[in-house]
Order: C-alpha cells, then sequence, then structure tokens
C-alpha cells in the first residue's frame, strides 16, 4: 500500500469501502500508482475532495439531479475541469458502497447473475456485487451528466486561417467572425 494524500485527485480509479480486522469501516482508494487504506468511508472521502474544491456534497447531489433529472443515487461532479465525475454503486450510506470515477472505466465484464468486474484503464480491475447491466446503467447516467455539463461550460473554437488575406474565421460555439493576424499579434 503507498501513501494517500487525503483527498481524491484525477487519478484516482475508484473508491471502496469495507471493514477492517477490527470492524472499522474503512475504504481502498485505487488510483494510477497503486492502493492506498483509509480510515474514512468511501463518502467522507468524497465529502472530503468535494470540499477541497469547495464544494458540498449536497450541493454536488442537488446539482446533479438539476442537470439530468431526479435519480436515485445519481452520479456527481467532483470537479468538471479535471475530468473528475464519479457515481456510487449503492447508496453513499451503504457500507458496501464503491465510488467510480467515469474517466478510467475501460469496460465491464458480467461474472455470473449478481457480480462484475470492472477494468480499469491501466489494466487493474475490482469486483463488484452488482449486475453488470446495472452498473452500466449508472456508468451511462454519468457519462450523460459529463456530456451536458462539458458542453455548458467549454467553449468549442474552430479556426481556419485564410494566409492570402491575413485573416483568421473563427468560430465560437458555431457563431462565426473574422479577425486580422494583426490583431490576434495585439490580444497575445
Amino acid at each position: 500500500m503507498n501513501t494517500f494524500g487525503g483527498v481524491l485527485t484525477k487519478n484516482t480509479m475508484a473508491v471502496s469501502s469495507r471493514y477492517d480486522q477490527c470492524g472499522n469501516l474503512t475504504s481502498l482508494v485505487f488510483d494510477k500508482k497503486g492502493k492506498h487504506k483509509v480510515d474514512k468511508s468511501s463518502k467522507k472521502l468524497i465529502e472530503d475532495t468535494l470540499l477541497f474544491f469547495a464544494e458540498s456534497f449536497e450541493g454536488a447531489v442537488k446539482g446533479a439531479k438539476s442537470v439530468i433529472g431526479r435519480h436515485h443515487m445519481p452520479p456527481i461532479v467532483i470537479c468538471a475541469a479535471l475530468n473528475m465525475y464519479w457515481f456510487p454503486t449503492h447508496s453513499p450510506d451503504n457500507d458496501e458502497c464503491t465510488w467510480f470515477s467515469l474517466a478510467h472505466i475501460a469496460r465491464v465484464i458480467p461474472l455470473d447473475a449478481q457480480h462484475c468486474k470492472v477494468i480499469f484503464k491501466n489494466g487493474e480491475s475490482i469486483l463488484v456485487n452488482m449486475k453488470s447491466t446495472r452498473l452500466e446503467a449508472k456508468r451511462n447516467l454519468a457519462a450523460k451528466l459529463k456530456t451536458i455539463v462539458d458542453d455548458r461550460c467549454h467553449i468549442k473554437r474552430t479556426f481556419l486561417f485564410l494566409p492570402d488575406s491575413g485573416m483568421m474565421c473563427v468560430s465560437d460555439n458555431n457563431d462565426p467572425y473574422m479577425t486580422s493576424e494583426e490583431e490576434n499579434h495585439h490580444k497575445g
């Protein structure tokens, strides 16, 4: 086990609550560098990470519901700028709850009627006590949240440079305008 900095990062892939030998609720944090045992529940880690980014758990849930509609156990945005979209397997208050980062899942493999395996993009995996179809539905809902939030937050720009005229055609979210190369040098 490696050391852990206290909050989840863009490199964190999943957080799974579990009891230790003494009966204390802890978490196993999966990230690109390995696994970390933390003496907090998965929900507490999510809450602490949201606070680190000046958010609250309640606000993240309320915000997600306002974007994707009323869903039980919705995915949440921890930090859109860092591509941190997360979803729970169970109720966040359930000791069995595992949280997944949407960005790190490569695929979900069904194992039997009630279990599946999540394969991360780095080749690591985790077993989940849930039907693969149910987990995929949760993953798809998180992807929907990401798509809507990204569309609302990110400006898409298209550039077309016209070398003969020294002009550049720019389109911000399908609103085109022209600018000269000289104007661009003065702005920088």
